[in-house]
């Protein structure tokens, strides 16, 4: 991800997540703080999807659209962000792909664990993908109904 894919990252954001808007900052914001963990999928020239990932601590996802200043010095988890990817993108293993880089990455900073907040439903998929739910109230940052979950990294 570049600083010029940030306004279509938003607006991918906006189109997936209907009702969790973020401002468009925060994405830059994470691209300024861990560009390693802020990638696009592009088709055509064009970006269809990314992801947004980064250390983070463990059990205490940060707020949805919380502008971050820095990132822990002792990292206890790989914070997955978010992935989007639009409709027209989808069932070519695009979504799968982006997952499989993040699992890559958070292997390369050593950290023991990836954690999510799911929203709107999505436990399930990340449950398919080996995510398992915390008896946690931070998810509740994100509205109710969102569940913080957590995958080993092998």
């Amino acid at each position: 991800m570049a600083p010029a894919d940030v306004p279509q990252v938003g607006a991918i954001a906006d189109e997936v997540h209907i009702g969790l808007h973020e401002p468009h900052d925060v994405y830059a914001n994470r691209l300024a703080l861990y560009p390693p963990g802020c990638r696009v999928l592009v088709r055509a020239s064009e970006v269809v999807g990314y992801f947004i990932a980064h250390p983070w601590l463990r059990d205490d996802p940060p707020a949805l659209g919380q502008m971050l200043t820095t990132l822990p010095d002792r990292p206890e988890c790989y914070f997955l962000h978010d992935i989007a990817i639009l409709p027209s993108a989808r069932s070519n293993g695009a979504g799968r792909a982006a997952f499989e880089q993040c699992v890559e990455q958070a292997s390369n900073e050593a950290l023991a664990a990836i954690e999510l907040v799911a929203v709107n439903g999505a436990e399930s998929y990340w449950s398919r993908l080996g995510f398992n739910a915390v008896a946690n109230e931070s998810a509740k940052k994100y509205g109710g109904g969102s569940t913080l979950m957590r995958l080993p990294v092998p």
